[in-house]
Protein backbone atom coordinates (compact mmCIF):
# COMPACT_ATOMS: atom_id res chain seq x y z
CA UNK A 1 0.00 0.00 0.00
CA UNK A 2 2.51 2.01 1.29
CA UNK A 3 5.11 1.62 -1.66
CA UNK A 4 1.93 2.49 -4.32
CA UNK A 5 1.66 6.33 -2.89
CA UNK A 6 5.35 7.05 -3.20
CA UNK A 7 5.23 5.48 -6.73
CA UNK A 8 2.46 7.70 -7.54
CA UNK A 9 4.46 10.61 -6.46
CA UNK A 10 7.77 9.94 -8.55
CA UNK A 11 5.47 10.04 -11.59
CA UNK A 12 6.04 13.65 -13.73
CA UNK A 13 4.26 16.82 -12.93
CA UNK A 14 1.34 16.58 -15.01
CA UNK A 15 1.01 13.03 -15.16
CA UNK A 16 -2.20 13.44 -12.93
CA UNK A 17 -5.66 15.23 -13.83
CA UNK A 18 -5.54 16.66 -10.20
CA UNK A 19 -3.59 19.24 -9.18
CA UNK A 20 -3.17 19.51 -4.80
CA UNK A 21 -1.78 22.85 -4.76
CA UNK A 22 -0.34 26.04 -5.99
CA UNK A 23 3.01 24.74 -6.62
CA UNK A 24 1.70 21.75 -8.25
CA UNK A 25 -0.23 24.20 -10.93
CA UNK A 26 2.71 26.53 -11.22
CA UNK A 27 4.99 23.34 -11.96
CA UNK A 28 2.38 22.40 -14.55
CA UNK A 29 2.16 25.53 -16.22
CA UNK A 30 6.23 25.57 -16.47
CA UNK A 31 5.87 21.85 -17.79
CA UNK A 32 3.16 22.61 -20.39
CA UNK A 33 5.19 26.07 -21.58
CA UNK A 34 8.69 24.22 -21.67
CA UNK A 35 6.90 21.08 -24.04
CA UNK A 36 5.43 24.22 -26.16
CA UNK A 37 8.82 26.24 -26.64
CA UNK A 38 10.02 22.50 -27.86
CA UNK A 39 7.34 21.78 -30.23
CA UNK A 40 7.62 25.59 -31.86
CA UNK A 41 11.09 25.43 -32.92
CA UNK A 42 12.20 25.83 -36.29
CA UNK A 43 12.85 22.84 -37.35
CA UNK A 44 9.12 21.73 -36.52
CA UNK A 45 8.04 24.26 -37.94
CA UNK A 46 9.91 23.67 -41.27
CA UNK A 47 8.83 20.13 -40.91
CA UNK A 48 5.30 20.84 -40.28
CA UNK A 49 4.30 24.35 -41.64
CA UNK A 50 2.80 24.84 -45.09
CA UNK A 51 4.89 26.96 -46.99
CA UNK A 52 2.91 29.53 -49.35
CA UNK A 53 3.59 28.96 -53.00
CA UNK A 54 4.58 31.98 -55.54
CA UNK A 55 1.86 34.12 -57.30
CA UNK A 56 1.42 31.82 -60.86
CA UNK A 57 0.00 35.26 -62.23
CA UNK A 58 2.81 38.16 -60.39
CA UNK A 59 4.61 38.50 -64.18
CA UNK A 60 0.97 39.09 -65.66
CA UNK A 61 -0.11 41.69 -63.23
CA UNK A 62 3.22 43.77 -63.33
CA UNK A 63 2.23 43.97 -67.21
CA UNK A 64 -0.85 44.77 -66.95
CA UNK A 65 -1.92 48.73 -66.83
CA UNK A 66 -3.61 49.88 -63.55
CA UNK A 67 -6.51 52.78 -63.46
CA UNK A 68 -5.56 55.54 -61.46
CA UNK A 69 -8.34 57.41 -59.82
CA UNK A 70 -8.28 60.94 -60.27
CA UNK A 71 -11.44 62.35 -59.70
CA UNK A 72 -10.67 64.57 -56.59
CA UNK A 73 -7.67 65.94 -57.47
CA UNK A 74 -6.78 69.51 -57.39
CA UNK A 75 -3.94 70.34 -59.70
CA UNK A 76 -3.51 74.07 -58.39
CA UNK A 77 -5.14 74.42 -54.83
CA UNK A 78 -4.36 77.77 -54.24
CA UNK A 79 -5.79 78.79 -57.50
CA UNK A 80 -8.93 76.75 -57.07
CA UNK A 81 -9.07 78.82 -53.30
CA UNK A 82 -8.80 81.96 -54.80
CA UNK A 83 -11.99 81.22 -57.69
CA UNK A 84 -14.00 79.54 -54.57
CA UNK A 85 -13.71 83.19 -53.13
CA UNK A 86 -14.15 84.87 -56.04
CA UNK A 87 -17.43 83.13 -56.51
CA UNK A 88 -18.92 83.49 -52.45
CA UNK A 89 -18.95 87.37 -52.69
CA UNK A 90 -21.72 88.71 -50.75
CA UNK A 91 -22.87 92.03 -51.22
CA UNK A 92 -23.00 94.75 -48.50
CA UNK A 93 -26.84 94.58 -48.26
CA UNK A 94 -26.40 90.70 -47.42
CA UNK A 95 -23.40 91.32 -45.80
CA UNK A 96 -25.60 93.76 -43.35
CA UNK A 97 -28.89 91.91 -43.13
CA UNK A 98 -26.55 88.37 -42.01
CA UNK A 99 -25.04 90.93 -39.22
CA UNK A 100 -27.95 92.07 -37.45
CA UNK A 101 -29.70 88.84 -38.02
CA UNK A 102 -26.94 86.95 -35.95
CA UNK A 103 -26.90 89.86 -33.27
CA UNK A 104 -30.41 89.96 -32.78
CA UNK A 105 -30.56 85.88 -32.79
CA UNK A 106 -27.02 84.57 -32.25
CA UNK A 107 -27.53 81.43 -30.38
CA UNK A 108 -30.51 80.10 -33.03
CA UNK A 109 -28.48 81.10 -36.28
Amino acid sequence: GASGGRASRNRTVGSFDVVRSEEEMNAVLAQLAEQEKKERNDDWCRANCAVPTPMLLEPLLSATPTFIPRNGVIPDVMADERERKKRMVWSEEEEALFTAKYLTYPKNF
